[in-house]
């Protein structure tokens, strides 16, 4: 298998960089970020490619190693979560739930918590969103919390409930506001496990 760049209007074959799939597993979605593109396997892992910022073009700069399997990871396996690729550092969820943050340019593992899915199971899996602008994210487990963090390269800290993150429960409604753009507050309530957007 590869990671291919076509003409879309011809479907000329303008570059493509060898990628292995496992099976008939298809590869998460791909991210992208600046220059770099990174897409990853449940399997057998990620690879980072710096696209060229003049032509069409891409060159690999790491790769999961041959002997990565699910269980046996040492960067990022992501599948089911997009990972988010911020200030040089990938943010995402691994094969078994874990947290994890990698180098972008290395590929080199930063840190890693199970604390944003709680059990460590296999295809454990959040969604982060991150707050435009800052080193909070929402992450929304598969155990219906919602969690709001700091993640910064040095580490993961919850926020909110002492030092246990900010789980949205049943009794516990709150208002969160941020802003989404320049022109626009979106303001979210949060109640009986529900998460509703108000304008």
């Amino acid at each position: 298998g590869a990671v291919a760049s076509l003409d879309p209007l011809t479907g000329k074959l303008y570059w493509e960089v060898p990628f292995k799939v496992y099976g008939s597993v298809n590869p998460g979605i791909p991210v992208k970020s600046d220059n770099f593109l990174m897409v990853s396997t449940f399997n057998l892992g990620s690879m980072m490619m710096r696209l060229n910022q003049d032509r069409p073009g891409a060159e690999m700069i790491w790769r999961a190693p041959e002997t990565a399997t699910d269980v046996d990871t040492s960067g990022l396996h992501a599948l089911f979560s997009p990972p988010i690729l911020k200030n040089g550092v990938i943010y995402g969820i691994c094969s078994y739930g874990q947290l994890r943050a990698v180098n972008v340019s290395t590929g080199e593992r930063l840190w890693e918590t199970q604390e944003a899915v709680s059990e460590r199971a296999r295809f454990s899996s959040a969604f982060l969103v991150n707050v435009a602008g800052t080193d909070k994210y929402f992450i929304s487990n598969d155990r219906g919390d919602l969690i709001i963090a700091q993640l910064t390269p040095e580490g993961y800290a919850a926020l909110g409930d002492g030092g246990k993150g900010a789980h949205v429960h049943q009794h516990v409604p709150f208002i969160i506001k941020f802003k989404q753009t320049v022109f626009k507050t979106i303001s979210f309530f949060i109640k009986f496990n529900r998460f509703l957007a108000v304008e």
